[in-house]
């Protein structure tokens, strides 16, 4: 009986498969049909984008079919048209990682339309574009920005894909280690009707990979393998190939995981599948110590992975297996490139397996300042390696810890169901005794409840002491993020000594007092007594602080005059007001006075009926806001953060710079 259920399961769920792909079979081929008729030109367009969004991203048309969309649509000027072919070529450069630049290019032409052509769906799709684009480039500071801008577009019903929202947050919170959090988001996507769910999988089997819970990952990217081959997703499918491989590897099956990652790289050869994903690089750490010639095969030919991460390993292996045949000069070579390739995508592994090579290489050459010198290199990348991995690990408890206290809390209130569930019934017998029984029952119940408050107490102290144990993994995460931060001002430090363009050391030093001001932030968090909010006024005192060290401003010949409430106020409202003031104050200081001027800043910072009201003002040569940069970047962050805030700016250039910002959504910590 069970095999009969068994088979009819199968074929069931086969016939619905192949209806799928029937289905969608007969949408392209209608589609199809159409294109060869006379179509006016929108039309025509509308179509070829409609195929395109059916071929998931997956076929060897896709190109043609894009850039024929944005043609048509350019010759005839349509900016709405013109604007949604922008925004599905930089998708799927997303997807094949083309280059950076290339992305970055069509997002700003989606923007620039969308200031003179007035459609609530264009910075909808710039703001999602621009999260997409930061959290592949690891700028997790940018993507939150864009992130709470796309809220805040959904808020205001200018769009409904709360499955792609979700689905980015939960992609946000993944990068930023938040597990639980990102978990979380991708549930709320599977309840909404997006197209990415094969997406949404994946990204959980990874998840659960970064958690050790093979078992998960494996069922994951197999439900993300079974709707891909329903909507012919060819590209997550080879990430769903590679995640599996990961998965069997983990749990030390190498048959299974060799299988899988073959699959991964027979795909990756076809032209019109993801050149962003592959396996190469596991299959040489298996084969290192099983197939010396498999190695070499593998190596033999690295120029299509040139534009990925892996490609600083891949010409470290190459220069250990020249180093092992004694070709010294060209183990050198590739390790040094592969060194400055690990180096400049802050690839710690990479860039440490490369300093093994370059040991050996000038140790054989009895270059003992060399060895000395990448031997210290490679010691420097192994401390932040085990920096990663505590964070990792802090990340991984604080998911379990959340898991568990969430099992505890469900089980206690059970438990007092029941319990409550226990006394009615002994209420309603004990009606029915004489006073006797009631008294013996009576001292029964008080027995139980005297032994029931004491399990409570009980299980109270353990709640109480988990909770203990997240406030000091919250506090060593701030801590962490302190000296992250801390670590990129350092070298953007470094980088600027480097620089002898006085723009470009210019932007340096803005950057590197933005990411201060946030670290601010996070060194406060750890260091006070409350870690969900910080007093603005010794914040701010220090922010400004920093600001007139990083200008070299002698404080006597900028007076600031501060006024500012004392009062204490959550991170998420913190971190982007102390961002806006200083941009606010670094423009005071750079620009207000000219050839040494004297001049006085005044600042406040007070709630007032409700509104949470900014003033910086300063006393110097005023500027006309025409002469500003629509599309400079301090600007376009003002504006961002000011609207997160549900801030109203005014602007006075009388008689100096008057700048007052009003915010409505924010909070104060009592």
């Amino acid at each position: 009986m069970i095999l009969r259920i068994l088979i009819l399961l199968f074929f069931t769920t086969n016939t619905f498969m192949v209806n799928g792909q029937a289905e969608l079979q007969i949408k392209i081929d209608s589609i199809r049909a159409e294109l060869d008729t006379e179509l006016k030109p929108r039309a025509r367009i509308a179509k070829h984008l409609k195929l395109v969004s059916h071929y998931n991203f997956s076929h060897p048309d896709i190109d043609s079919l894009i850039e024929s969309a944005l043609s048509i649509a350019e010759e005839g000027n349509y900016k709405f048209f013109i604007a949604r072919s922008l925004k599905f070529r930089a998708r799927y450069r997303l997807y094949m990682n083309e280059d950076p630049k290339l992305i970055r290019s069509d997002i700003d032409r989606i923007v620039e339309i969308s200031r003179t052509f007035k459609n609530k769906l264009l910075p909808v799709w710039s703001s999602g574009l621009n999260v997409e684009y930061y959290n592949l480039t690891g700028q997790l500071d940018s993507s939150k920005v864009y992130l709470d801008l796309l809220d805040h577009h959904l808020g205001e019903k200018k769009f409904n894909e709360k499955g792609y929202f979700h689905t980015l947050k939960g992609m946000y919170h993944q990068a930023n280690r938040d597990y639980s959090q990102a978990i979380s988001e991708y549930n709320v996507a599977l309840t909404k009707k997006y197209s990415g769910i094969t997406f949404i999988y994946n990204n959980l089997a990874t998840l659960h990979i970064e958690l050790l819970n093979p078992e998960k990952a494996i069922e994951n990217a197999n439900k993300s393998l079974e709707l891909g081959s329903i909507n012919l997703r060819n590209i997550s499918k080879i990430f769903s190939l590679h995640i599996l491989g990961e998965a069997y590897l983990m749990q030390k099956d190498t048959v299974k995981a060799i299988e899988y990652f073959n699959q991964v790289e027979s795909l990756r050869s076809a032209p019109h599948n993801g050149k962003n994903y592959t396996s190469i690089h596991r299959l040489i750490d298996i084969y290192k110590t099983l197939d010396k010639e498999k190695v070499d095969s593998l190596l033999s030919d690295i120029s299509s992975y040139e534009l990925l991460e892996v490609h600083s390993k891949l010409l470290a292996e190459k220069g250990i297996r020249y180093f092992e045949n004694d070709q010294l000069q060209s183990a050198k070579n590739n390790c040094l490139i592969s060194y400055k390739r690990a180096t400049d995508r802050l690839s710690h592994e990479y860039a440490s397996l490369a300093c093994d090579c370059l040991v050996s290489v000038y140790r054989k050459e009895k270059n003992t300042a060399k060895v000395a010198e990448y031997l210290s290199l490679k010691i420097d990348h192994q401390a932040n390696i085990q920096d990663e991995k505590r964070i990792i690990s802090m990340a991984r408890n604080l998911a379990t810890f959340e898991s568990e206290k969430e099992k505890a809390l469900l089980n206690q209130a059970h438990r007092k169901d029941q319990q409550i569930m226990s006394e009615k019934l002994d209420k309603y017998k004990l009606a029915g005794f004489l006073g006797s029984v009631i008294l013996i029952l009576g001292g029964v119940a008080m027995w139980q409840l005297r032994k029931r408050n004491k399990r409570i107490a009980s299980q109270n102290k353990v709640i109480n002491r988990a909770l203990t144990e997240k406030d000091i993994l919250l506090r060593e995460i701030h801590h962490r993020v302190k000296n992250n931060l801390q670590l990129v001002s350092s070298m953007l430090t470094l980088q600027g000594r480097s620089i002898n363009d006085e723009s470009v050391l210019n932007a340096i030093n803005e950057g590197k007092s933005r990411v201060r001001s946030m670290a601010l932030i996070h060194q406060d968090l750890y260091m006070q007594e409350s870690i969900t909010g910080i007093g603005v006024s010794d914040y701010l005192k220090k922010l400004v602080k920093e600001l007139f060290a990083t200008y070299d401003v002698n404080p006597n010949q900028i007076i600031l005059e501060a006024d500012i409430q004392n009062i204490e106020i959550d991170i998420d409202t913190l971190v982007p007001l102390g961002l806006i003031i200083n941009e606010l104050f670094t423009n005071c200081l750079k620009y207000a006075f000219p050839d040494n001027r004297k001049g006085t800043i005044s600042m406040s910072l007070k709630e007032t009926g409700k509104k949470l009201k900014l003033k910086i003002k300063d006393d110097g040569i005023g500027f006309d806001p025409k002469n500003v940069r629509n599309n400079s970047f301090g600007t376009t962050l003002i504006s961002a953060l000011t609207d997160q805030l549900e801030g109203e700016m005014t602007i006075n250039t009388e008689n100096g710079t008057d700048v007052q910002i009003s915010f409505s959504d924010y909070k104060i910590i009592v």
